[in-house]
């Protein structure tokens, strides 16, 4: 007889399907249901709040929505071994890919970070090749990042210049008005030995996915006990972002590097505070799952 759990909440009309879907099942196949009200159990409400209902058959084969008669059979008949069993090389290949899995979830977050290093890094490298020589390796980043940034010149920061930074008028002033000319000529400007080059994104964008970095270090700090940011919280984040990127957008303002670092690392570690938490969640659950079933340590 196969073990059925049920986690579910009141006022969910896809956990009432799903229940309909289970009694019609029930007398093909043997199996007991436990219905389990996630909103009873402060971590299992954490963990299952925008997921439910998600089904759990046997001891490890965990069923989310969509949740279809289809996806149900497979779950039951796999639980009571009407499944073949996998033999032999693809034996071997499962395994191997369960260790692989294994691996990743147990290291999770260092190679998010290290991915998240990567991309917030190369653009920073942009100007130290360019200032290098190696200018075919810096214009190849600039390209790459085109379309993820608008990377016009008086909104990001130079390196190796006279300033971190410098507002349009400047730049005029020091290379004249066709570099500059309008936002599609402009964001082609690399830079100048004097003035120094930019970096591949703009401050807010340096700022954004440098405080989801820091956050994200941080986070291996405190992820033990830190819960997740209320998505409440994470909207007053964005406001500041919000309203410095819109006013200049419609011509209100034009902002500065200082509110823009403030306003993009405040929602970039929002997010990975809101972020993380769930993640930390997911992937411990498949490594106790992947340990109990081979028991790697």
């Amino acid at each position: 007889m196969s073990r059925v759990l049920f986690y579910t909440k009141k006022d969910c009309p896809l956990c009432d399907k799903a229940q309909e879907l289970l009694d019609g099942l029930s007398s093909e196949y043997d199996f007991t249901l436990e219905k389990v009200d996630i909103t009873l159990n402060e971590e299992l409400f954490l963990r299952y709040r925008h997921a439910v209902p998600v089904i759990v058959v046997g001891d490890d084969l965990t069923i989310e929505a969509p949740i279809t008669e289809e996806r149900l059979r497979w779950a039951l008949n796999r639980a009571s071994g009407h499944q073949p069993q996998v033999t032999g090389k693809m034996r071997d290949f499962v395994i191997a890919l369960d260790r692989l899995i294994f691996h990743f979830v147990k290291h999770w977050l260092l190679v998010f970070n290290l991915l998240l290093g990567l991309y917030v890094g190369l653009p920073a490298l942009a100007p130290v090749l360019m200032a290098s020589g190696a200018e075919g390796a810096g214009r190849l980043i600039y390209t790459i990042y085109k379309p993820m940034c608008h990377q016009l010149p008086w909104r990001s920061f130079f390196l190796f210049g006279e300033q971190p930074y410098y507002d349009r008028d400047y730049l005029v002033s020091q290379v004249g008005q066709e570099p500059l000319a309008d936002i599609r000529v402009a964001r082609n400007f690399l830079g100048t030995p004097e003035l120094g080059y930019k970096m591949a994104f703009c401050e807010r964008d340096m700022a954004i996915y440098g405080g989801m970095l820091l956050a994200g270090m941080l986070f291996g700090l405190l992820r033990k006990g830190l819960k997740p940011l209320p998505w409440a919280v994470l909207v007053l984040f964005m406001i500041p972002m919000a309203v410095d990127g819109g006013g200049q957008l419609v011509g209100l303002w034009e902002s500065t590097p200082l509110s823009r670092v403030l306003s993009g690392g405040l929602f970039g570690a929002g997010a990975i505070w809101l972020a993380y938490p769930y993640f930390e969640l997911g992937m411990r659950d498949i490594q106790e799952e992947l340990r109990r079933k081979f028991g790697w340590t």
